[in-house]
């Protein structure tokens, strides 16, 4: 079916305001393209895929310090 045809298969509607006819044109235009195109597949590795294990380390040691932190600023309020 061609993109020209599911568009006249749109059912009409009693008040075709411009929101309504762009949402519906819009819809069937995006579901066409994805039927004929498809859904793109990434290429390229992501930055983070290769870089995991180096970020969780840093994020742990982030918690640690913040942890750190906070239990000194605990100790020294519960001092004064």
């Amino acid at each position: 079916m061609t993109l020209q045809q599911k568009l006249e298969e749109i059912p009409p509607n009693d008040d075709p305001t411009p929101d309504i006819l762009w949402e519906n044109m819009k819809s069937v235009i995006l579901k066409t393209s994805e039927e004929v195109l498809g859904h793109t597949k990434r290429k390229n590795k992501d930055w983070f895929d290769e870089n995991d294990q180096n970020i969780q380390k840093l994020l742990a040691n982030k918690r640690a310090v913040t942890r750190h932190t906070w239990q000194i600023h605990t100790v020294l309020k519960r001092k004064h």
